[in-house]
């Protein structure tokens, strides 16, 4: 009966690692933060042309756009107003002042 208990432990063969196939460079860096930055313009520019469409279909007479607005402003502000989001999403106030 060995020390080890009956487990023994085969040290893998000496093997030279190559760091410079997993060495970040700044290049990848730079990668990194334009395709951030592009995916975050474009995102704002796609919400900009959303929300002016919606507030001119909200002032128009047109009583389809009008009604496609509106869903379109429930559907994006609608959950939130359930107070079982903020507590979903850890949001916390005074209910006490809550009347």
């Amino acid at each position: 009966m060995g020390g080890s208990g009956g487990f023994t432990y085969h040290r893998p063969p000496d093997v030279e690692y190559s760091t410079k196939l997993y060495a970040p460079t700044l290049q990848h860096y730079f990668a990194g933060a334009g395709a951030t930055i592009g995916v975050s313009v474009a995102s704002i520019i796609f919400a900009t042309i959303l929300a002016l469409f919606g507030a001119i279909a909200r002032l128009s007479s047109n009583s389809v756009a009008q009604g496609i607005a509106g869903f379109m402003f429930q559907l994006s502000e609608g959950p939130f107003t359930n107070p079982d989001f903020y507590y979903l999403f850890g949001i916390t106030t005074n209910w006490r002042t809550i009347k």
